[in-house]
């Protein structure tokens, strides 16, 4: 596909050569329409005064002319040429340049001028102009009076109309309309020649911008993302791209910078569970084969083995959720079954940690939507509560839950007191391998439960907010009881 600037330019000059050429047509027109007007308008003042030579005398009309007064009626080089009718035919009087011969009739006896264009009987090209008229009178007293005066009108008989043509050669006219041909020509095609400086020059500065724009997006590749479209002065058609791009640009390099750190974060996290197998393997290799030590040496191993597959399950179900939106299994069921079965699956360590559980939610609180998602992520939600939850009040910790629903959604609210959590961690409880112990020492988690229960949310429509007022960390999930109001295609089974 050609480029938008040669498009441009291709139109550009197209259209400008129309403009020109026909605006040159117009002023040939014109010019030509004008000569011809002069050129006429001599014509029939010659005609007008031949005319003024023909009176009626006794009844008699006649054609007083001399050839010395109009001698060019009478030359052999480049002649005019007359010829006088009566109305029934008769020739009254021609010039002598006709030699006997005549000019054509129009036949019209109309009071206005009829002109025509012909050939001469020399041969040249030629203007002929007719008029019909009824010749002057003369009387014995009070002087000559005008034939075609209203007055006068009844004084003539229908045979006295007379019937005047004059031709003249047209090659002076002629050549005047040609002259004009190259002249008009030159112009036009110095005025293309400089609408091409124009155009190029003019879309090369107007495109200058573009290429700026273009030279700044190539020197930029996946080491300098933090780099952005900036030029001076942008205009105002760029600006909308170069922002969109700039910000295009923010998001690859945030992008970016979370897989980079999310390899980091991934090395890291499986660092530890590699390093403690080979340890325990270079012991177990160290102990005699018969050692009653062995059951607890492969104990060991299973527990990292089972660690770094929940990373790993994690990790692909993470994965799974990033590819787009997942197909929804979608049912009906209890919703405070199903958080007390989610709850059951950390009651042990709850137990160990003296964390009791505190429900409040109705006998039946019946919701449509993926039953499996959801539990995966109150599973995790109860999880994560078990082991940031604070156990140093009396009696132990606690963990309240509670759940509702009004009209078409649900609410549940998952709250317990924490330790050494801020307001200022809130934003960040998402991100992938995010955990309060910076230094990641101890403990199975991995950081990437929340972020899966994030990912869950997005795909079942539920809302996440989090609080953290007086030591109490709170987690509030609100979305649609109902598949129809689900975001995504969904399964039904």
């Amino acid at each position: 596909m050609s480029s938008l600037k040669g498009r441009l330019t291709a139109w550009l000059l197209v259209g400008l050569a129309v403009l020109l050429v026909g605006g040159g047509w117009v002023l040939r027109r014109s010019l030509s329409a004008r000569l011809l007007g002069d050129f006429d308008d001599a014509l029939i003042a010659e005609t007008r005064s031949l005319r003024a030579l023909t009176l009626k005398r006794g009844g008699v009309v006649a054609f007083d002319f001399a050839d010395e007064v109009m001698p060019e009626f009478s030359t052999t080089k480049d002649p005019a040429y007359f010829q006088l009718w009566r109305t029934d035919g008769a020739v009254l009087e021609r010039s002598r340049s006709l030699k006997g011969g005549n000019l054509p009739r129009l036949g019209d006896l109309s009071d206005r001028p009829r002109l025509l264009d012909l050939k001469l009987p020399d041969g040249r090209n030629g203007r002929l102009v007719e008029v019909s008229f009824h010749p002057r009178l003369e009387e014995d007293e009070g002087g000559p009076i005008r034939g075609d005066d209203p007055r006068d009108l009844g004084r003539f008989a229908e045979g006295d109309r007379m019937v005047l043509a004059v031709a003249r050669g047209r090659d002076r006219l002629d050549a005047s309309l040609a002259a004009l041909d190259a002249p008009l020509a030159l112009v036009i095609a110095g005025l293309l020649g400089g609408s091409v400086l124009l155009v190029l020059t003019s879309l090369r500065a107007g495109f200058a911008p573009l290429a700026q724009v273009e030279r700044q997006i190539e020197a930029i590749d996946a080491g300098s993302l933090g780099a952005r479209i900036d030029i001076a002065d942008p205009p105002r058609e760029l600006r909308s791209a170069i922002g969109r791009l700039n910000g295009l640009l923010r998001r690859l390099e945030t992008s970016f910078e979370r897989e980079r750190a999310f390899s980091a974060n991934l090395a890291h996290e499986l660092r530890t569970p590699l390093a403690e197998l080979r340890a325990v393997a270079d012991v177990a290799l160290e102990l005699p084969r018969d050692s009653g030590q062995t059951e607890a040496f492969f104990a060991d191993v299973r527990a990292i083995g089972l660690q770094m597959e929940r990373i790993l399950a994690t990790l692909l179900a993470l994965a799974h959720y990033d590819g787009g939106p997942p197909v929804l299994k979608i049912a009906d069921f209890d919703l405070g079954t199903a958080l007390l079965a989610s709850s059951q699956t950390v009651a042990t360590e709850a137990a160990a940690r003296g964390i009791h559980f505190e429900f409040d939610v109705p006998s039946v609180l019946g919701v449509r939507t993926d039953p499996g998602k959801l539990h995966l992520a109150l599973v995790n939600l109860f999880a994560n509560a078990v082991a940031h939850g604070a156990t140093s009040e009396p009696g132990g910790g606690w963990l309240r839950c509670r759940a509702e629903r009004s009209g078409d959604r649900f609410l549940i609210r998952i709250e317990n007191p924490v330790q050494r959590l801020a307001a200022s961690d809130l934003p960040r409880m998402f991100d992938r391998f995010w955990r309060l112990d910076s230094a990641r020492t101890g403990g199975t988690h991995a950081g990437l439960g929340l972020p899966l229960v994030a990912a869950i949310c997005v795909a079942l429509g539920i809302e996440i907010e989090t609080t953290l007022v007086d030591g109490v960390f709170s987690v509030q999930l609100r979305g649609p009881a109902d598949s129809a109001h689900l975001p995504h295609i969904c399964l039904e089974l």
